[in-house]
């Protein structure tokens, strides 16, 4: 399941990013002898868009992604090619959050959180958009500003799902109008209640060097949360994209994803088939 973002199926955001993250993934799991199922994220690429008479703000609500993510196990689980009772889910950050989601009519067999945010959105928000200010050299005047502002519109969000007409400028990116019901859903998440309710073996795998989701306060929690069903995996020199990040400001997009990081997965994944 993809992050945040009109990503399709092999993990990209074309034309601009390219990390075929998911189907590097998707080749180390079928060395195990697990097969996979990617999709293009709802409304993008050759997955469907919303009729004539829906909203495209109905159409991209997060209820609607989260069944997404249900329609593609219940289709696994009626391939004949595939043990129903060994259908597990594999989210990368957002695309975490939206399994942890689901995963309480899922029952999956095993699931492996990515990148995953272990606290409440607005929490992880908030931090990338300091960090984002802080690169951008901002005054802490307008740290202060833009900082406010966001819980403001979160609180508005959260509130009613409906993203306020007067968004400043320098957020209006991260919160379309359009988007206010999928926000909503999003912020009402909380991924340390969903995945203690979890019955399955639960993967944590999160590069060290991750600067959209902290290691210390995301995937820790996580994973502790878990108790002994679960791994934590923290592998090193890789960033969001589990790719080798050559410092803190490298979004490191291109290249192979660590090969620490797929050996993890191909262990983990065989352990649970034995």
């Amino acid at each position: 399941m993809a992050g945040s973002g009109p990503t399709y199926r092999n993990g990209n955001q074309l034309p601009s990013i390219r990390t075929d993250l998911h189907a590097q993934l998707a080749a180390t799991l079928a060395k195990q002898g697990i097969a996979s199922l990617r999709y293009d994220k709802r409304a993008i690429g050759e997955s469907g868009k919303p009729g004539k008479s829906e909203s495209l703000s109905a159409f991209c609500d997060w209820p609607s992604f989260v069944g997404d993510v249900e329609a593609a196990a219940k289709f696994l689980k009626k391939h004949p090619q595939i043990d129903p009772a060994r259908v597990g889910l594999l989210g990368h950050s957002e695309g975490g959050m939206l399994c942890l989601e689901a995963a309480s009519r899922v029952k999956p067999w095993a699931l492996v959180l990515a990148a995953t945010p272990g606290r409440n959105i607005e929490a992880v928000i908030t931090d990338q958009v300091a960090a984002l200010l802080k690169r951008q050299k901002a005054t802490p005047e307008q740290t202060a500003f833009f900082l406010t502002e966001n819980v403001r519109i979160c609180r508005a969000i959260r509130k009613n799902g409906v993203v306020p007409s007067d968004v400043p400028a320098g957020l209006a990116a991260l919160y379309p109008a359009y988007l206010g019901p999928f926000w909503k859903g999003m912020l009402l998440c909380e991924p340390i209640a969903l995945v203690k309710a979890t019955t399955c073996p639960v993967l944590v795998l999160q590069g060290e060097r991750d600067v959209q989701i902290n290691p210390t306060l995301d995937a820790r929690p996580l994973a502790a949360a878990v108790g002994k069903r679960g791994q934590l995996t923290l592998v090193a020199g890789a960033g969001h994209n589990l790719k080798l990040a050559k410092d803190a400001t490298d979004p490191a997009f291109a290249g192979p994803v660590v090969p620490a990081a797929l050996d993890a997965l191909a262990r983990w994944a065989a352990h649970r088939i034995r």
